[in-house]
């Protein structure tokens, strides 16, 4: 985070005028001190809210005092759309002007016009389809419509402002006048894209503002949203795309959080975006309004983990199965099934690559809510399995096998992995993903420590055919569940059992599985089973005997 508050407050409220905007002659023009904000960047920052709430963060006392010192732009023309509900004003001469060229029928530049119809577009998708709640009326200023003004504001894209603090406030939109200054986008692409993600955060501030000490839950959640949502009101457009290499090139760094370096090529509140691309691949995006509803009264992690949840999965699981996705972009993308734009996405960084032998055990460190990928070489033909001994509670593995042009085959996640020797060509790739989440609202990003033992054998024996994962099983530990592993040929229904040390059947299931199964450690009466030593009986149908299988449980 910027660390000078006096040099950011000035800045800031300098470049908004603090009530003497009267004219734009009388708009002070930026100070130098609000261009060092972002002076580390290569190109304009993607949105002004993040500076904004880390201005009023350092604030706090004043927070009300200085949203109700921003002044709006005077410009001397504005535009009405066909609905009624948005007001665009412009400038035609000046510092502040639009481009002039005028080919529509309303009569006004075409940059006015078009920025008019995003926000319509806008309107409806996020109301009318996704269910947002509409923007607060603002008191009749400059008129009963939702007001955006164009102003130069050469660093970013676009602002949002709030007029007042707490759980709702009106707001209003400042948009670039004119894409001239190095931005990723430019032309009537760039107001599209900037007038979708903006006017998502003027209905982001109906759900709540959150201006707190260690904010960087929430700062993510409001940037992630609008910049998810910019790409699907417009998916040719791609701005997002500007956004990628940090998040590709430092997945040891949790996505979610502000930096706190003032190195704003580090920008991973928009590169994460593609979370939501991979999890509205396979739900229905309604959930983004039901994830907003949830922030109302929830961190923007935990709110994230409450919709997931309700969709049946572990916000950590969802976790690696984004980070495995991110290993499908560039040649190896498959679009039908990970990212469907993945060929234009950078390739994930690959910290380490080890050679493996026989049987071995790798131990790493990895950040909280953060990935760590391993290149896999070893003798192709063979049976390679990953388990991880130990980890987090929540920590996970994406893994999958790597065919001999370097493509992949399909994604496996959980804390076990096996790669059978027809699909093993010479090397897999493993992220190891820990999936917990801060504590507390600002507590720090831990890192914990991952135990994985790798194993490689010449053909697939009784101990890597069948196999439990993980072993010992601590009953809400590292993983919700136990997993079986097992070769089942054939489609005829089989049981598996298993027994405690006593000899009593603790649970049953009749299955169709032909690779694996699942115990979430609860007997047949549904309670939990106790610690103790348990005994895992599964069919082997090519010796026609059953195989046992000793099971450590923990509590």
């Amino acid at each position: 985070m910027i660390k000078n508050p006096v040099i950011m407050l000035c800045a800031f409220l300098l470049l908004h005028g603090l009530c003497l905007a009267q004219s734009e002659a009388q708009q002070p023009t930026r100070p130098l001190n609000f261009e060092r904000l972002f002076a580390q960047s290569e190109r304009p920052v993607k949105c002004g809210v993040p500076a904004m709430f880390n201005i009023l963060n350092l604030n706090k006392n004043r927070q009300n005092e200085l949203l109700a010192q921003f002044a709006r732009p005077v410009l001397p023309e504005s535009y009405v759309t066909p609905s009624g509900r948005f007001r665009l004003h412009y400038n035609l001469t000046g510092t502040h002007a639009v481009p002039a060229e005028i080919t529509n029928d309303a009569g006004v530049p075409d940059w006015v016009y078009i920025a008019g119809e995003a926000a319509e577009y806008a309107h409806s998708l996020l109301v009318d389809t996704l269910g947002f709640k509409e923007p607060s009326p603002d008191n009749n200023i400059d008129g009963p419509e939702f007001d955006i003004y164009f102003q130069n504001l050469r660093s970013y894209y676009g602002l949002t402002i709030p007029v007042q603090s707490g759980v709702e406030a009106h707001s209003y939109l400042e948009i670039e006048n004119d894409f001239n200054e190095g931005f990723f986008t430019w032309g009537l692409d760039a107001v599209r894209v900037t007038i979708a993600h903006e006017y998502f955060h003027a209905l982001q501030f109906e759900y709540a503002i959150r201006i707190d000490t260690g904010n960087e839950d929430e700062i993510f959640f409001y940037e992630m949203s609008s910049t998810w949502f910019e790409d699907r009101a417009y998916d040719e457009i791609n701005d997002y795309y500007g956004y990628l290499d940090y998040l590709f090139n430092h997945p040891e760094l949790p996505p979610f959080e502000y930096p706190d370096n003032n190195n704003q090529a580090d920008v991973r509140i928009y590169g994460i975006s593609i979370f939501l691309k991979y999890w509205f691949n396979s739900h229905n995006d309604a959930g983004l309004q039901r994830m907003w509803t949830n922030f109302m009264s929830n961190r923007g992690l935990r709110a994230m983990e409450k919709e997931i949840n309700a969709r049946g999965m572990s916000f950590a699981t969802a976790l690696a199965e984004f980070y495995g996705w991110c290993l499908y972009t560039g040649f190896r993308a498959e679009p039908e099934k990970y990212f469907t734009e993945g060929a234009n996405y950078p390739m994930i960084k690959v910290i380490d690559t080890l050679q493996i032998d026989q049987r071995s055990t790798a131990t790493v460190n990895i950040n909280a809510l953060s990935a760590r990928y391993i290149k896999l070489d070893f003798a192709s033909g063979q049976y390679f399995t990953a388990i991880i001994e130990d980890g987090p509670n929540d920590g996970r593995l994406a893994a999958v096998g790597e065919k001999g042009d370097g493509n992949l085959w399909d994604l496996s996640t959980g804390t076990f992995f096996k790669l059978g020797t027809g699909f093993n060509e010479g090397g897999a790739f493993i992220a190891l993903v820990n999936g917990t989440i801060p504590a507390s609202q600002g507590a720090p990003y831990e890192t914990s420590s991952f135990r994985v033992n790798l194993n490689l054998t010449a053909a697939e024996d009784d101990v890597t055919k069948f196999s439990l994962a993980p072993n010992p099983f601590k009953i809400g530990g590292a993983t919700e569940q136990l997993t079986i592993n097992y070769e089942a040929p054939g489609s005829n229904p089989f049981e598996i059992k298993i027994f405690a040390e006593s000899g009593e059947l603790v649970w049953q299931k009749m299955t169709n599985n032909l690779y694996r199964e699942t115990w979430s450690g609860r007997n047949l009466d549904g309670s939990l089973a106790p610690a103790g030593i348990y005994f895992v009986v599964v069919p082997d149908f090519e010796k026609k005997k059953n195989v046992v299988l000793k099971l450590a449980v923990l509590r």
